[in-house]
């Protein structure tokens, strides 16, 4: 998909959002509230359009819906968490560099393996699915918002910080957003000698434990083995049958697609609409680095590629079987205006 097209897909979410919460820019909003009615609003739109479209292929044979499944499986989502992994681990080197030489440039060398990181992350919340959710993953790495006020406190009361102290916290003071902040600082614009000694071992600490975590995903996803029963990857390959919780092709097909609907709403209802509703940078994701779009851009990549089955991150991308295989044998229009958005 062309990055034009991205951006006009972009563009159309940004106006379901808008007309959802009407065409005014309330003052005086109350954050928690908005936030709320958001979240509702897009659970009740997610819960009855995902059972609607994904019933739909109660027609098309469980050999085809798991042919889908195990594409998908293994060339988008096992890919994304290998790259995700690979870079958080690049990402951890890149801090350890920065506490070593503490110049500018190994600060703008640890920003970018930031940077690096979180594209495959964001591009997988579409696959936020099985062990992101049973094992606790996804909030480990990816709370939101930063909890600023215990990261000060952690950073205020503590000699020594490393890991046994950040596991004692919730996932709002540790995780990509932590990092961030730490990284660039409230306003975007930190130095590095602003950074003090505690920053550097909390940096340090964060990193080593986003890392775990990306490591804990890619082998809950991929197995330690070929044919590991236990990876998830294979459970959804081998969905209704012997060995995977899914009692039916059908409901790992809705499993998948039930997750990725709902991160369109989520998008275009809170990462996009409150945002621009609330005027509050507050509300951004990623607001310190500055790299918010980048977030966007990175969810709706995903998207496409759970839909299409084309794993496009690398120099050379995987190509396989997507949605889109089994739209086109229904509706092949749908598919042609799915693919043009």
């Amino acid at each position: 998909m062309k990055i034009s097209l991205i951006i006009q897909f972009m563009l159309t979410i940004a106006l379901m959002a808008i007309a959802s919460a009407g065409c005014s820019n309330p003052t005086g909003v109350d954050k928690a509230a908005l936030l709320a009615d958001s979240l509702r609003r897009a659970d009740s739109l997610h819960r009855a359009d995902s059972l609607h479209r994904v019933d739909s292929v109660r027609t098309v044979s469980d050999n085809a819906m798991r042919d889908v499944l195990c594409q998908l499986s293994e060339n988008v989502y096992v890919s994304a968490t290998v790259d995700l992994d690979t870079y958080a681990g690049a990402l951890a080197d890149r801090i350890s560099d920065l506490k070593s030489a503490r110049t500018a440039s190994s600060l703008e060398a640890a920003r970018e393996a930031w940077k690096l990181a979180r594209r495959p992350w964001e591009f997988f919340e579409m696959g936020l699915v099985g062990p992101a959710k049973n094992q606790g993953t996804d909030p480990d790495i990816d709370s939101w918002p930063a909890d600023l006020n215990t990261i000060e406190s952690i950073l205020q009361d503590n000699d020594g910080i490393d890991m046994a102290t950040l596991a004692q916290e919730e996932g709002t003071a540790r995780g990509f957003h932590a990092i961030e902040y730490l990284l660039w600082g409230l306003d975007g614009q930190k130095k590095v000698e602003q950074i003090t000694g505690s920053e550097y071992d909390y940096l340090i600490a964060a990193s080593a434990m986003l890392h775990g975590s990306t490591a804990r995903l890619r082998t809950a996803w991929q197995g330690t083995m070929a044919g590991d029963s236990t990876a998830f990857a294979w459970q959804l390959c081998h969905a209704g049958q012997p060995g995977s919780p899914y009692l039916s092709a059908l409901s790992a097909l809705k499993d998948v697609t039930s997750n990725a609907i709902t991160l369109t709403y989520e998008v275009a209802n809170s990462k996009m609409g409150i945002p621009y509703h609330s005027s509050d940078k507050a509300f951004e994701e990623s607001r310190f680095s500055g790299t918010t779009k980048a977030d966007f851009l990175a969810n709706l990549e995903g998207l496409r590629a759970w839909y299409t089955g084309e794993y496009r991150e690398r120099n050379m991308p995987v190509v396989g079987l997507g949605i889109s295989s089994l739209v086109v044998k229904q509706n092949p229009g749908l598919d042609a205006k799915v693919r043009a958005a």
